[in-house]
């Protein structure tokens, strides 16, 4: 597994704070690194989804999951640096319901070609991505470790990146917090790449809450 990871955070004028590592934008080293293997998986590790266009990211990650055959999960967090936010042009303090809302509108737009959909803060009628994924879903794992974090996962998620928890008991305490939230589900643990530990399950596919398919126009 591949793993793109924010580096951690190096204060300002720190002696011995070794020169800044360069970011890259995880769609476009995945695509890379998809051209040049055939079984290595791929997962940001987090992407930060309220500082974008979630029907841009839908149809990046659509088109990564083409080109790599279904090798990459997405993971979402909230963000906690708010001058990113500035630079972006995008509102620090609704980042959170933002956020759960994009989830929502991106699994809409990955399970049907034609969706309408109407939210607080996405509006669409009778459009949608060309690519969508083959299985019609993109996996998508929460980072974090926020009360609301938990319970996002627990309803909207694939998986589960405990960033803040390093292997061991603390860990597992997370674990059974997300299983709290999820009470009808049995949630499978396992470690996973980089260190993290993962919390995965499968389930049935179902139906957006927010989005209902339609028939109509071509999805551009």
């Amino acid at each position: 597994m591949c793993w793109a990871a924010i580096p951690p955070r190096i204060t300002a004028g720190a002696a011995s704070a070794p020169p800044p590592r360069p970011i890259t934008i995880p769609f476009v080293l995945f695509a890379f690194l998809a051209g040049v293997t055939r079984k290595v998986g791929f997962a940001a590790g987090v992407l930060i989804l309220a500082q974008r266009q979630a029907a841009l990211v839908a149809k990046q990650a659509a088109c990564l999951d083409a080109l790599c055959e279904g090798r990459f999960r997405l993971g979402v967090g909230v963000g906690w640096n708010e001058i990113e936010f500035q630079g972006l042009g995008m509102d620090f303090h609704t980042r959170g319901k933002r956020s759960e809302e994009q989830v929502r509108f991106m699994q809409a737009l990955w399970a049907e070609p034609h969706v309408t959909f109407k939210g607080e803060f996405h509006q669409l009628d009778d459009g949608g991505i060309n690519p969508r994924p083959k299985s019609g879903r993109v996996p998508i794992w929460f980072g974090g470790h926020a009360e609301a974090t938990f319970r996002r996962t627990a309803k909207y998620g694939d998986g589960f990146m405990p960033l803040a928890y390093p292997a061991g008991d603390e860990a597992l305490k997370a674990f059974d917090k997300l299983r709290g939230h999820d009470p009808r589900r049995r949630a499978r643990s396992r470690l996973g790449g980089a260190g993290s530990l993962g919390v995965a399950r499968h389930r049935q596919r179902r139906t957006t809450g927010g989005a209902s398919s339609a028939s109509g126009r071509r999805p551009a």
